[in-house]
């Protein structure tokens, strides 16, 4: 089994990205989480991967991150999502954004995800919520909305992973047992970014 990749950087498309092993260019299907964090081309890369051996062929999927990989064998392991499903599910927000709706119930915000219907979300919450529960980011006395926070700094030009990192950087911030405030997670999220803007709740913020 091949457990990763490490070699140049050659090409990156939607969905794809070749590397270079010493004169052989590998072709790996990538989620967009991923593609979204590699370095420029002609840079070394590490792909953690999973190879899939079937009657029509031989498909090779990579990785940059564990939780990417753990999240992609939890997502395939679920009836009716094959690896294309879960690597489109994957292109719609990071990984542990997802196991946070999954954990949560969220059963809406997992219809937004590319290829998410209405079953396939409610098959990803009841045969997964057990499973990723000790993955997921705990929730406070008072959880708000955090789909809504993320979309609040992607409205300001960051992308989902930037805006997904710095609220989860906020979180971390927050004293112990301290109730969540939307308003001050926002502007928490923006320092940690180095920005300063006005909150779309309502409340300018400053470093």
């Amino acid at each position: 089994m091949i457990h990763f990749v490490r070699g140049l950087l050659t090409e990156v498309g939607t969905g794809w990205v070749v590397v270079d092993l010493g004169g052989i260019g590998l072709k790996l299907a990538v989620p967009a989480s991923t593609t979204e964090k590699l370095p420029e081309i002609g840079k070394t890369v590490l792909l953690l991967t999973e190879l899939q051996v079937k009657q029509d062929g031989i498909s090779l999927y990579g990785f940059l991150t564990e939780d990417e990989l753990n999240l992609f064998h939890s997502l395939t392991s679920v009836n009716g999502v094959g690896p294309r499903v879960a690597l489109g599910i994957m292109s719609g927000a990071p990984a542990r954004e997802i196991i946070s709706m999954i954990c949560s119930g969220d059963a809406n915000s997992l219809q937004r995800l590319p290829g998410v219907g209405k079953k396939i979300a409610e098959r990803l919450v009841v045969e997964l919520r057990e499973k990723l529960r000790d993955k997921a980011v705990p929730a406070g006395p008072a959880r708000t909305d955090h789909a809504e926070l993320i979309e609040g700094l992607m409205a300001l030009g960051y992308n989902r992973e930037e805006a997904s990192r710095a609220l989860e950087g906020a979180l971390k911030a927050l004293p112990k047992g301290a109730k969540e405030n939307a308003d001050e997670l926002m502007a928490s999220a923006l320092r940690l970014l180095g920005r300063q803007e006005v909150c779309p709740f309502g409340r300018e913020t400053s470093k």
